[in-house]
Protein backbone atom coordinates (compact mmCIF):
# COMPACT_ATOMS: atom_id res chain seq x y z
CA UNK A 1 0.00 0.00 0.00
CA UNK A 2 0.98 3.54 -0.77
CA UNK A 3 -0.45 6.72 1.04
CA UNK A 4 -0.44 9.59 -1.11
CA UNK A 5 -0.27 11.90 1.96
CA UNK A 6 1.15 15.30 1.91
CA UNK A 7 -0.26 18.72 3.19
CA UNK A 8 -1.06 19.32 -0.90
CA UNK A 9 -1.51 23.24 -2.65
CA UNK A 10 -1.90 24.20 -6.08
CA UNK A 11 2.11 24.42 -6.49
CA UNK A 12 3.16 21.36 -3.72
CA UNK A 13 2.25 17.76 -4.29
CA UNK A 14 3.08 14.28 -3.15
CA UNK A 15 3.93 13.11 -7.11
CA UNK A 16 4.26 14.96 -10.11
CA UNK A 17 2.86 12.09 -12.34
CA UNK A 18 0.54 8.78 -11.30
CA UNK A 19 1.02 5.36 -13.16
CA UNK A 20 0.03 2.40 -11.32
CA UNK A 21 0.58 -1.14 -12.60
CA UNK A 22 -0.70 -2.67 -9.43
CA UNK A 23 -1.11 -3.24 -5.77
CA UNK A 24 -3.13 -0.30 -3.61
CA UNK A 25 -2.39 3.48 -3.42
CA UNK A 26 -4.65 5.42 -1.18
CA UNK A 27 -4.87 9.17 -1.08
CA UNK A 28 -4.61 11.32 2.09
CA UNK A 29 -2.83 14.24 3.79
CA UNK A 30 -4.87 17.37 2.56
CA UNK A 31 -5.64 19.65 -0.46
CA UNK A 32 -6.74 18.75 -4.22
CA UNK A 33 -3.55 18.72 -5.34
CA UNK A 34 -2.01 15.34 -4.57
CA UNK A 35 -0.98 14.70 -8.31
CA UNK A 36 0.43 17.88 -10.36
CA UNK A 37 -3.07 18.67 -12.54
CA UNK A 38 -0.98 18.76 -15.63
CA UNK A 39 -0.92 15.27 -15.28
CA UNK A 40 -3.75 12.13 -15.67
CA UNK A 41 -4.17 9.47 -13.31
CA UNK A 42 -3.17 6.15 -14.98
CA UNK A 43 -4.23 3.20 -14.30
CA UNK A 44 -3.06 -0.05 -15.88
CA UNK A 45 -4.10 -2.53 -12.46
CA UNK A 46 -4.42 -2.37 -9.15
CA UNK A 47 -6.60 -0.04 -6.82
CA UNK A 48 -6.86 3.86 -6.78
CA UNK A 49 -8.74 4.57 -2.95
CA UNK A 50 -9.85 8.02 -2.81
CA UNK A 51 -10.48 7.33 0.64
CA UNK A 52 -12.42 10.32 1.01
CA UNK A 53 -10.61 12.83 -0.76
CA UNK A 54 -11.18 14.90 -3.70
CA UNK A 55 -8.22 15.19 -6.68
CA UNK A 56 -7.71 17.50 -9.62
CA UNK A 57 -6.16 15.64 -12.86
CA UNK A 58 -5.85 16.01 -16.57
CA UNK A 59 -7.83 12.98 -16.98
CA UNK A 60 -7.83 9.20 -16.06
CA UNK A 61 -6.31 6.43 -18.28
CA UNK A 62 -5.70 3.03 -18.50
CA UNK A 63 -6.55 -0.69 -19.81
CA UNK A 64 -7.58 -1.92 -16.30
CA UNK A 65 -8.06 -1.38 -12.54
CA UNK A 66 -10.13 0.15 -10.11
CA UNK A 67 -11.24 3.57 -8.83
CA UNK A 68 -13.18 3.95 -5.59
CA UNK A 69 -13.49 5.91 -2.61
CA UNK A 70 -13.51 3.28 0.32
CA UNK A 71 -13.61 5.86 3.00
CA UNK A 72 -17.25 5.46 4.80
CA UNK A 73 -19.90 7.65 4.71
CA UNK A 74 -17.60 10.11 2.72
CA UNK A 75 -17.76 11.68 -0.87
CA UNK A 76 -14.73 11.35 -3.01
CA UNK A 77 -15.13 13.98 -6.07
CA UNK A 78 -12.13 13.24 -9.21
CA UNK A 79 -12.50 16.06 -11.75
CA UNK A 80 -10.59 15.79 -14.83
CA UNK A 81 -8.99 18.93 -17.08
CA UNK A 82 -7.84 19.67 -19.95
CA UNK A 83 -6.77 16.28 -21.65
CA UNK A 84 -8.12 13.59 -24.20
CA UNK A 85 -7.81 10.21 -22.83
CA UNK A 86 -9.47 7.20 -22.28
CA UNK A 87 -10.11 4.63 -19.47
CA UNK A 88 -11.03 1.00 -19.45
CA UNK A 89 -11.17 0.13 -15.86
CA UNK A 90 -13.51 0.23 -13.09
CA UNK A 91 -14.93 3.62 -11.18
CA UNK A 92 -17.37 2.95 -8.42
CA UNK A 93 -18.23 3.37 -5.25
CA UNK A 94 -16.76 0.97 -2.38
CA UNK A 95 -18.30 2.11 0.98
CA UNK A 96 -18.39 5.99 0.13
CA UNK A 97 -19.60 7.96 -2.33
CA UNK A 98 -17.58 9.20 -5.80
CA UNK A 99 -18.72 11.85 -8.29
CA UNK A 100 -17.33 12.24 -11.57
CA UNK A 101 -16.55 15.74 -13.45
CA UNK A 102 -14.96 16.47 -16.75
CA UNK A 103 -14.36 20.64 -17.05
CA UNK A 104 -12.24 22.37 -19.51
CA UNK A 105 -11.40 21.11 -23.40
CA UNK A 106 -10.43 17.55 -24.17
CA UNK A 107 -12.18 14.32 -23.88
CA UNK A 108 -12.67 12.01 -21.42
CA UNK A 109 -14.05 8.50 -22.83
CA UNK A 110 -15.33 6.09 -19.93
CA UNK A 111 -15.23 2.51 -21.55
CA UNK A 112 -15.45 0.04 -18.75
CA UNK A 113 -17.85 -0.96 -16.75
CA UNK A 114 -18.67 1.44 -13.64
CA UNK A 115 -21.05 1.72 -11.08
CA UNK A 116 -20.63 4.21 -8.79
CA UNK A 117 -23.64 6.23 -8.29
CA UNK A 118 -22.61 9.69 -7.07
CA UNK A 119 -22.77 12.30 -9.84
CA UNK A 120 -20.88 12.66 -13.55
CA UNK A 121 -20.70 16.21 -14.69
CA UNK A 122 -19.19 17.79 -18.07
CA UNK A 123 -18.98 22.10 -18.46
CA UNK A 124 -16.35 24.32 -19.47
CA UNK A 125 -16.66 22.84 -23.28
CA UNK A 126 -15.24 19.63 -21.29
CA UNK A 127 -17.11 16.31 -23.28
CA UNK A 128 -17.89 13.19 -21.23
CA UNK A 129 -17.54 10.06 -23.90
CA UNK A 130 -19.28 6.81 -23.48
CA UNK A 131 -20.07 3.47 -25.83
CA UNK A 132 -22.58 2.26 -23.57
CA UNK A 133 -24.69 4.65 -21.27
CA UNK A 134 -25.74 1.78 -19.13
CA UNK A 135 -22.28 0.34 -18.35
CA UNK A 136 -20.37 3.67 -18.06
CA UNK A 137 -23.28 5.87 -16.82
CA UNK A 138 -25.93 3.44 -15.99
CA UNK A 139 -26.01 3.36 -11.76
CA UNK A 140 -25.43 7.45 -11.20
CA UNK A 141 -26.97 9.49 -9.32
CA UNK A 142 -27.42 12.51 -12.12
CA UNK A 143 -26.01 13.55 -15.35
CA UNK A 144 -25.48 17.69 -15.46
CA UNK A 145 -24.13 19.47 -18.38
CA UNK A 146 -23.35 22.93 -17.28
CA UNK A 147 -22.56 24.38 -14.11
CA UNK A 148 -19.35 24.15 -12.41
CA UNK A 149 -18.56 28.09 -11.91
CA UNK A 150 -20.30 31.76 -11.77
CA UNK A 151 -19.11 33.26 -15.37
CA UNK A 152 -17.33 32.66 -18.53
CA UNK A 153 -16.12 29.18 -19.59
CA UNK A 154 -16.82 27.34 -16.16
CA UNK A 155 -20.32 28.30 -16.43
CA UNK A 156 -20.56 26.80 -20.25
CA UNK A 157 -22.00 23.46 -20.78
CA UNK A 158 -20.14 20.50 -21.27
CA UNK A 159 -20.99 17.49 -23.72
CA UNK A 160 -21.91 13.97 -23.14
CA UNK A 161 -20.96 12.27 -26.11
CA UNK A 162 -22.29 8.44 -27.08
CA UNK A 163 -20.18 6.88 -29.54
CA UNK A 164 -22.21 3.23 -29.39
CA UNK A 165 -24.27 1.36 -31.41
CA UNK A 166 -28.20 1.64 -30.13
CA UNK A 167 -29.02 2.23 -27.06
CA UNK A 168 -31.52 3.31 -24.95
CA UNK A 169 -32.32 4.99 -21.68
CA UNK A 170 -34.86 6.84 -19.44
CA UNK A 171 -32.14 8.46 -17.93
CA UNK A 172 -32.24 12.38 -17.16
CA UNK A 173 -29.72 14.38 -17.97
CA UNK A 174 -29.71 18.24 -16.36
CA UNK A 175 -28.27 21.47 -18.20
CA UNK A 176 -27.47 24.22 -15.71
CA UNK A 177 -24.98 27.06 -16.90
CA UNK A 178 -25.06 30.86 -17.34
CA UNK A 179 -24.23 31.35 -21.12
CA UNK A 180 -26.49 31.75 -23.66
CA UNK A 181 -27.71 28.75 -25.43
CA UNK A 182 -26.38 26.83 -22.06
CA UNK A 183 -29.98 24.64 -22.09
CA UNK A 184 -30.36 25.75 -18.86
Amino acid sequence: TVLLDKVSASTVHALSAFDEEGGLVKMAGSGIYQVFDGNPFIVNGGTLDMNGMSEIVSGLSGTNGLVLNNASSTTSTLTFLNSTVAYYGTIQNGAGTLNLIKSGTGTQSLLGTDTFTGYAQAYGGGTLSVTNVSNALGTVSSIILGGGGASGTNGSVGTLLYTGLGETSDRVISFTGNNAGAGG
